[in-house]
């Protein structure tokens, strides 16, 4: 594993990021968008995630699609916090890694990624 490839990774997740809410007016595409892009960035399938989103504090901790999913796009009563991060007007995400530390075929990456609107406005 190469940086290059975490940072292809962090680039589609952006991607996938501002994709869901370019898709929010169409209820049904963007929840199945957003499954694919969960089960691809994420990859519950293939065993534990740990998820923790930043916007999270009622349910900090995202065990499995359903509750990443409701993070994301939220209309979910179990997750009555999630209003769908993902669904704001973001037009870009850019990260910034303070470090990035590769072992065999894992990688732990550490930094800050920023939310662009069209406003310019920036949210981390």
């Amino acid at each position: 594993m190469k940086i290059q490839e975490i940072e292809k990774a962090q680039k589609k997740w952006g991607k996938g990021i501002v994709k869901i809410g370019e898709l929010k007016d169409s209820l049904k595409e963007c929840r199945m968008f957003t499954i694919d892009f969960i089960n691809k960035m994420y990859d519950y399938e293939n065993g534990i995630v740990q998820f923790k989103p930043t916007k999270a504090s009622d349910s900090q901790f995202r065990g499995d699609v359903k509750a990443a999913l409701s993070y994301f796009i939220g209309s979910d009563s179990d997750f009555s916090e999630d209003k769908g991060f993902a669904l704001n007007p973001w037009v870009k995400v850019d990260f910034e890694n303070n470090s990035i530390n590769i072992i065999n075929d894992i990688a732990i990456a550490m930094g800050n990624y920023f939310l662009q609107t069209m406003m310019v406005e920036k949210q981390s």
